[in-house]
């Protein structure tokens, strides 16, 4: 042994050899089971110590995170509450097998707890949807009308404002349309007396200013532009003693025109009424 090394532990620390002896009290195989059931305790009363408190740790700052797979937030207003409350009436209906009218049942019931002022709401977009489509409606049946051309006769006529020609005008021979103003051509009625033909048999004579009336046996057209033919007949003492033809009435959309011709019969001439 180096000589210097005793004098390094001279000023350092004692040696092993100079430490006093110290019994060691002798254990058997019962003590040293205590002593490792004693520290297998230990450990596993740690592990449960450091379980709760990391669990205690984590419950401070669960609230704080959220998960990925959480659906997304949002806010619900009236109409989706509703919605929902209706679907889950629907889908339970369905499910029990109700019968379809009591589904219309709930489904009313829902409905008529609707606030007056959506109620309010749902009517100004009908109006609103309404109008604009009944306006368009209408002006489409005027451009309709409008579109049928008129014929000529329509406003190439010659206007007959005498007074003289209603039924109730008693006057024999004192007018006769062996001549007319225009001869045989279109003419349109425009009196207080009347503005169309007479289409109902006469059986007198002596009136409309005339000996011999006439009347118009046939039928007006109904359709705008339209135009129908028919013939006179004279009341002789006969309801059609003496028939003339032909004798054309054309509907100008809110009043007649008719094709007329000279009557050369004794007196006669054409009645007229409203």
């Amino acid at each position: 042994m180096d000589p210097n090394e005793d004098q390094f532990y001279a000023y350092s620390t004692n040696r092993r050899s100079d430490l006093p002896l110290v019994p060691v009290a002798q254990t058997n195989a019962s003590d040293r089971h205590y002593q490792q059931q004693q520290l297998m305790n230990r450990t596993s009363n740690f592990g449960l110590t450091l379980q709760q408190n990391s669990l205690a740790r984590a419950s401070y700052i669960e609230p704080q995170l959220k998960s990925p797979l959480a659906p997304p937030m949002f806010r619900k207003d009236a109409w989706t509450t509703e919605l929902e409350n209706m679907n889950k009436i629907s889908n339970s209906n369905v499910l029990v097998g109700n019968e379809p009218s009591k589904i219309s049942s709930s489904m009313n019931n829902i409905c008529s707890k609707m606030s007056s002022s959506k109620a309010a709401i749902l009517m100004c977009g009908l109006m609103l949807c309404g109008v604009p489509l009944a306006v368009m409606t209408t002006l489409w049946l005027k451009s309709s009308t409008a579109a049928v051309v008129l014929p000529t006769q329509c406003y190439a006529y010659t206007s007959d404002t005498s007074t003289s020609r209603a039924v109730t005008y008693v006057c024999g021979g004192c007018y006769c349309d062996s001549s007319l103003t225009n001869g045989a051509n279109w003419y349109r009625f425009l009196s207080t007396a009347g503005i169309m033909l007479v289409t109902t048999q006469l059986s007198t004579t002596s009136i409309c200013g005339t000996s011999y009336p006439a009347w118009f046996n046939g039928s007006f057209p109904s359709t705008v532009g339209s135009t129908t033919t028919g013939n006179i007949c004279i009341y002789n003492g006969s309801p059609c003693g003496v028939s003339y033809s032909p004798i054309s009435v054309t509907n100008c959309s809110g009043y007649y025109v008719f094709y007329l011709v000279t009557l050369p019969y004794s007196c006669s001439r054409y009645c007229v009424t409203n």
